[in-house]
């Protein structure tokens, strides 16, 4: 119905920015992956300074295997709704 009206941008921003703001509070809250065996106390072993230990942990945030399922979760959200023929819901 969206895109026959002409708001299917609109729609399609609004539910992967929902996405992401969901996946960001799961990942905050839960402190799901890496975060807490690289906590601010292990990395006080290793020779780094206060701001070096910092962009260390925004590193290991993003390697975290949390985001790659989120990332597969949107990128077939994103090709789902773009396919141009219909098919079967479990292919979406």
């Amino acid at each position: 119905m969206a895109v026959r009206t002409g708001k299917a941008e609109m729609v399609a921003q609004a539910v992967l920015s929902s996405l992401y703001v969901q996946a960001v509070i799961a990942a905050v809250i839960l402190g799901f992956g890496v975060n807490a065996t690289f906590s601010e106390a292990q990395l006080r072993r290793y020779p780094l300074k206060a701001q070096e230990r910092r962009v260390a942990r925004h590193f290991i945030g993003i390697l975290d295997p949390f985001w790659f399922l989120i990332l597969a979760l949107e990128l077939g959200l994103v090709v789902g709704c773009t396919s141009p023929a219909p098919g079967p819901f479990g292919w979406g």
